[in-house]
């Protein structure tokens, strides 16, 4: 497996989930992977973006700050790579091509703010500060870092997009007809998220329009506010939507290299090798616990809780089959208030962040034993070691080999074709960079609120009253 890279989990919009026994620490990826989760997370981060600049800014008093955000967005509007390199880099300029397939500034920028804009709210979402300054890999700070990762993955987007051309891997018809539309979509998707804040906010009257005149200041509107948004995101509506097709390609030929019948794709018993190698690699386990939880318990309530404890784990040890399970099943839900059970038989590894004691315990049990470890930090946990399940991995291995090989399949590509990732932004003043994307973040919400001209307070609480279902009718 390749080393596990600090930021790469930010880029491939991870989900840590947290299972019974587990500490709650986040987990790496890979970083070669290319994940699928990418645009889902690139068109849920538009949508709410756009949202946010009707919203954000409310209650922006006009100030000199104002005219200074007007200013920083006129300037951003003209060339927002150029507002975001000082003039050092335009959008247009190509940092990449291959055989007719080009790498511009604009598109490139979009890899480096929307792992920024992921890093932040990862950090935010686990209850931590994200800085700038923080250590990564390779020697770096978390700021450089995604810099030289956003130039590997801008290259291999565009080596994937040349070498699909070369194999002659085409679209889909459907995903072709979304590109067909994608602009248009996304300016209707934003304005009408205006259209109902707006009508809400008493700031349009719907009487005013026909549906003729409803329709274009819907277009109008949305095609400002999506082109805000995405110079938010360090790159502009087209530039995006090239970065959409790059991200359509690379799927594609994912699924002609790797899915059923492709060149690379595993036989059933190469997938069943697989599988086996990767349970005695990681340890694999599979149980089941019951949490008797005394965080933030007094002695007196810890106390009772080893009483339920041993009393179930007494009654527990005289059942077995069906019966141990289902019984099993019926304590977690009356004991165990953690939130980390719910019946479901749980894969442990060997790798896992685990409560102390915990996997060691679960290792020493056979098949349809019980167990009860000794107090951790969190409490007593009764454990069920449960029949080995290597049908449920098939395809987590498979994804794993996918990710994997195709990283490196990439990689390859990208040395054909004479690609340079570190060219990419070779010469990128990264710390002024992130200070005007930045600024764009407060610049955007704040000047588009202060041009509606309401108050902020009614605008919030009249768009909160209004259901796009039957506004107007």
């Amino acid at each position: 497996m390749k080393r596990k890279q600090f930021m790469a989990l930010l880029m491939a919009a991870m989900l840590g989930l947290a299972g019974c026994g587990a500490s709650g620490e986040a987990a790496g990826t890979d970083g070669g992977a290319v994940q699928s989760g990418d645009q889902e997370a690139g068109d849920a981060q538009a949508e709410a973006g756009t949202e946010a600049a009707g919203s954000a800014g409310e209650g922006m008093e006009e100030t000199g700050k104002t005219e200074e955000y007007k200013a920083i967005l006129e300037t951003a509007e003209a060339d927002v790579v150029s507002y975001l390199t000082d003039g050092a880099v335009k959008s247009g300029d190509v940092l990449a091509e291959k055989d007719g397939f080009t790498l511009t500034a604009a598109e490139a920028s979009f890899y480096i703010a929307y792992q920024y804009f992921n890093a932040v709210n990862y950090y935010q979402r686990n209850g931590m500060t994200f800085s700038l300054d923080d250590a990564a890999a390779d020697g770096l700070t978390a700021g450089q870092y995604m810099v030289k990762y956003a130039g590997e993955q801008a290259v291999k987007y565009l080596a994937a997009q040349a070498k699909a051309a070369d194999l002659g891997v085409t679209l889909s018809d459907e995903e072709q007809a979304s590109l067909d539309t994608f602009l248009e979509d996304n300016y209707r998707s934003s304005g009408e998220t205006r259209w109902y804040s707006e009508l809400g906010a008493g700031m349009v009257n719907e009487d005013d329009y026909d549906e003729a005149g409803k329709e274009a200041w819907i277009m109008d509107k949305g095609r400002t506010m999506f082109a805000h948004n995405m110079l938010t995101m360090g790159t502009t509506p087209e530039d995006y939507k090239t970065y959409v097709e790059k991200y359509y390609n690379v799927l594609a030929l994912q699924d002609y290299l790797y899915g059923e019948g492709g060149e690379y794709s595993l036989t059933d018993e190469e997938l069943a090798q697989r599988t086996s190698d990767y349970i005695e690699e990681n340890g694999v386990l599979w149980g089941r616990c019951i949490l008797f939880s005394t965080i933030n318990a007094t002695e007196e309530e810890a106390e009772k809780a080893r009483q339920q404890m041993e009393t179930v784990y007494e009654e527990l040890s005289g059942l077995s089959g069906q019966e141990l399970y289902d019984r099993f099943t019926v304590h977690q839900g009356t004991y165990d208030t953690s939130g980390y059970t719910a019946g479901e038989i749980q894969m442990y590894t060997n790798q896992d962040s685990l409560v102390p004691g915990y996997y060691e315990k679960l290792a020493e049990l056979s098949e349809g034993e019980l167990g009860v470890t000794e107090r951790t930090a969190y409490g007593w946990f009764i454990l069920l070691r449960e029949t080995a399940q290597p049908s449920l991995l098939t395809d987590n291995v498979r994804s794993l080999y996918v990710n994997e090989s195709f990283g490196a399949y990439l990689d390859e590509a990208v040395n054909e074709y004479g690609l340079d990732p570190a060219a990419v932004f070779s010469d990128l003043d990264t710390g002024l960079y992130y200070e005007r994307l930045d600024t764009l973040k407060e610049a955007v919400p704040a000047i588009d609120q202060v041009y509606s001209e309401h108050p902020a307070g009614e605008a919030s609480e009249a768009a909160d009253n209004v259901d796009p279902e039957t506004a107007g009718n």
